[in-house]
């Protein structure tokens, strides 16, 4: 069951990023201008334990049946991808790139991911590879396209 924790919208882009609990893995997607059509997403976390080596439950289809993404498998995460405990709209924040074509996501002040100008997949934090899920964080990449002082 997905649960959005935050929809902003840039007044100059007319883009939204939103922030949504998909139950077992909380996603950054951001949308076409004037629309709610998604056109790229970033996973951020993951709200359960997966493992490679062992069946996950519900298995991947599960979630394809369901139009909903499913958590990153324990093999291409890094060690604080579980985030336990509810995650609660004031715990996540959004800021933009300069002209809204970028958006980052941040839990507890912490930035976890981002999605870069015309790119379909973002980076995040807790990713060790790059695969379906996205690429890990580039902090380069990611002071090209934001500053903090954007209010």
């Amino acid at each position: 069951m997905s649960y959005e924790l935050l929809a902003l919208k840039h007044k100059r882009s007319r883009r939204t990023a939103i922030v949504t609990d998909e139950g077992d893995s909380v996603w950054l997607y951001l949308t076409e201008p004037s629309a709610l059509t998604i056109v790229a997403d970033c996973w951020l976390l993951n709200r359960v334990l997966t493992s490679s080596a062992q069946p996950m439950l519900p298995p991947f289809g599960d979630y394809r049946a369901q139009a909903l993404p499913p958590p990153a498998p324990a093999d291409v995460v890094g060690p604080n991808a579980l985030r336990k405990g509810p995650l609660k709209p004031t715990d996540v924040d959004v800021t933009w790139s300069a002209n809204g074509e970028a958006a980052a996501a941040w839990v507890d002040g912490e930035l976890v991911g981002f999605i870069a100008p015309g790119e379909r997949r973002g980076y995040s934090r807790h990713l060790q590879v790059r695969g379906p899920w996205g690429a890990p964080l580039d902090a380069e990449l990611f002071r090209r396209f934001f500053t903090l002082d954007q209010g």
